[in-house]
């Protein structure tokens, strides 16, 4: 799976039947790296703004939440809180971008980069701004 991760960052694409068939035979060894795959090939889809193809991916990594850690837990919600902005449905009193708090500093990057994006996508352009700059100056 981190071989697959890899190539989809260097190519910056996969077909979506590749993800769904490394996640299936992956998967029960480990959860949250099959989360993280569609998760990083629905993001790729949502950039383009395709997002039924980004909701399938991610369907599937929903279906893992008993069984995922809480990283990757918080990360499948905040692609789906992106994933209605730019379907441009109203953000919920829940949303997870709210829900990071004094916190923000210690989520790893991909997280924080995500929720830059779902910032952009949610027109929240100074949040934006600043996830982005504690991304580029993250230890």
């Amino acid at each position: 799976m981190l071989r697959a991760s890899a190539r989809l960052l260097s190519a910056r694409r996969m077909p979506d039947d590749e993800a769904h068939t490394l996640v299936s035979i992956h998967a029960a060894a480990n959860h949250d790296a099959a989360g993280n795959l569609l998760s990083l090939a629905a993001i790729h889809r949502a950039e383009r703004w395709e997002v039924d193809q980004a909701r399938a991916l991610l369907a599937p990594a929903i279906e893992l939440d008993g069984q995922v850690n809480d990283v990757t837990r918080h990360k499948l919600a905040m692609l789906q809180s992106a994933l209605d902005a730019l379907d441009g449905v109203p953000a919920r009193p829940d949303d997870p971008l709210d829900a990071v708090g004094p916190h923000e500093t210690s989520l790893p990057p991909d997280l924080l980069l995500l929720r830059g994006r779902a910032f952009t996508w949610r027109e929240r352009y100074a949040e934006a701004r600043r996830t982005f700059t504690i991304v580029l100056n993250h230890p």
